[in-house]
């Protein structure tokens, strides 16, 4: 069921779920005598430009894995700024093909890294960004203190920001230092490497070459992050500030195995210490040197020269190579 209630005139609309597996552009027909007076299409509604905001994209992933697929699909045209769909009846032909921009924001468990596979081999156009769990005791009694007035503190909170910003009519794009872009590219090409789809077959063995992005997309959404980051700062260039965050959502972008163990080869330190399952260490390194960033010998793993460089380039310190000393201010 969908709530268009319209967040602000930057169309940012609101939906409970999706309806699979045509959630975008619909094929309803108006009844008889009654010719409709609001599009039946989610994106008509919206228009050329606005954000969608899922709060719950676990309805998705725990589909059927064909209306999955399509829904992937449709969003993977969605991104690419073009969705299009014939019905069996001559009504309402516009509302069978749309073009614009749209901003996707989905809430999901974890869950969602089961799916890797589809992501990658469809094409993945997603950024993550990991929220840690809320532990401890203290957790708890902050949870039973609160009550209604925290939800108006946090609307209230996200108004001040934005009110500012949204109250121009338009927004210059803050300036992005040539060696914070360099970084950017470094680092992307590394993360569109580590999550690159590798192939198993029925026995869970490895069949086929690693199937990595180009590294063109990625860049473009981490980027975007930077300077969305920096006019929240009011900043007019971004800085290293803002590429904290644009790391953060890089790496997290990765699967969270391939990751930890990643991060644990970046330290020095060996992956089957981490305290997983030694056939699922196993397979992760398996699946990093098919991706070409790791070489693996019965007692050891490491680093590729290609994945070092990458890193530094990127501002990394790896173990015997230090990143990038010196700030953007």
């Amino acid at each position: 069921m969908y709530d268009p209630e319209l967040l602000n005139e930057r169309q940012v609309w609101s939906c409970y779920g999706l309806s699979i597996p045509w959630p975008f552009i619909s094929g309803k027909m108006d009844s008889d005598g009654h010719k409709r007076t609001a599009p039946a299409s989610l994106l008509h509604r919206i228009g050329n430009q606005g954000i969608l905001i899922s709060a719950d994209f676990s309805t998705v992933l725990t589909s059927d894995q064909r209306n999955r697929i399509k829904v992937f699909s449709q969003l993977r045209r969605i991104y690419d700024g073009h969705l299009h769909r014939e019905f069996g009846t001559d009504e309402n032909l516009e509302e069978r093909d749309w073009k614009g921009r749209i901003t996707f924001l989905a809430g999901v468990t974890p869950e969602v890294d089961r799916h890797h596979k589809v992501f990658a081999a469809l094409g993945d156009r997603f950024i993550r960004t990991r929220w840690p769990r809320a532990a401890g005791a203290e957790a708890a009694l902050r949870a039973m203190k609160q009550d209604r007035q925290v939800a108006l503190d946090v609307k209230t909170g996200i108004h001040q920001l934005m009110l500012p910003i949204l109250s121009h009519s338009e927004i210059p794009a803050p300036e992005f230092p040539d060696p914070l872009l360099d970084r950017v590219a470094s680092l992307s090409e590394f993360v569109a490497l580590a999550r690159a789809y590798v192939p198993h077959d029925r026995r869970d063995e490895i069949d086929g070459e690693a199937q990595a992005e180009s590294n063109t997309r990625l860049p473009q959404e981490l980027a975007q992050i930077g300077r969305g980051w920096a006019v929240l700062m009011n900043r007019s260039q971004v800085t290293d500030e803002d590429f904290a965050l644009i790391r953060k959502a890089a790496f997290d972008s990765i699967p969270p195995l391939r990751r930890v163990v990643l991060q644990a080869l970046i330290k020095g330190e060996k992956p089957h210490s981490l305290g997983q399952p030694a056939s699922t260490v196993n397979r992760v390194l398996g699946d990093l040197e098919t991706c070409g960033l790791i070489s693996s010998t019965p007692k050891r793993h490491a680093l590729r020269e290609n994945a070092r460089s990458l890193l530094v380039a990127a501002g990394e310190g790896v173990k015997g190579f230090p990143g990038i000393s010196g700030k953007v201010t």
